[in-house]
């Protein structure tokens, strides 16, 4: 994963209706004190979400190159973003993810995700990443065992999903 993510993967910000830069002024909105990037990739958002911090294991455009699994912070986040981020491995694995992100929120927070209902990458390097088909019940589900309200939930460009959780 870490050739794909880091050499050969690009991103396509503009092309994303609800979870691209779109996000930019969703976000700013709610004047976050603190703003996580699960995945960051090139962290494009870097300068245009306030209070942004950038991770990613593969990237070395990130803020701080990391798993989600292996950030230790005692800080809060008022919003993370997981666009694309969590969409590897087994249910259990992304199950474990999104504890991890759980954890990581404040009283009140948002977690924006775009995720990919399991179809492969065209890119032959791609073919051994092995997909989390989400689907509307894995959210749904996911979010019930984790107590997290699902406030939207939409079909995004190139048969993504976008969806936001709170922490009420």
């Amino acid at each position: 994963m870490h050739k794909y993510f880091s050499e050969i993967w690009q991103p396509k910000l503009k092309k994303f209706k609800f979870s691209g830069l779109k996000l930019i002024d969703e976000v700013n909105a709610l004047n976050p004190r603190a703003v996580l990037d699960v995945g960051c990739g090139y962290n494009e958002f870097k300068g245009k979400i306030n209070n942004l911090i950038g991770i990613d294991p593969y990237n070395s455009h990130a803020d701080i190159q990391i798993k989600i699994e292996d950030y230790n912070t005692t800080e809060k986040f008022d919003v993370i973003l997981c666009l694309g981020s969590i969409n590897f491995g087994t249910h259990d694995k992304i199950v474990k993810e999104l504890q991890v992100c759980n954890n990581l929120l404040a009283d009140g927070g948002k977690m924006f995700f775009r995720v990919n209902p399991g179809l492969e990458h065209e890119a032959s390097e791609s073919k051994f990443i092995n997909f989390y088909p989400w689907n509307v019940y894995a959210i749904t589900e996911i979010a019930k065992q984790l107590d997290l309200a699902v406030l939207d939930l939409r079909h995004d460009f190139n048969d993504r999903i976008y969806f936001v959780l709170a922490k009420i």
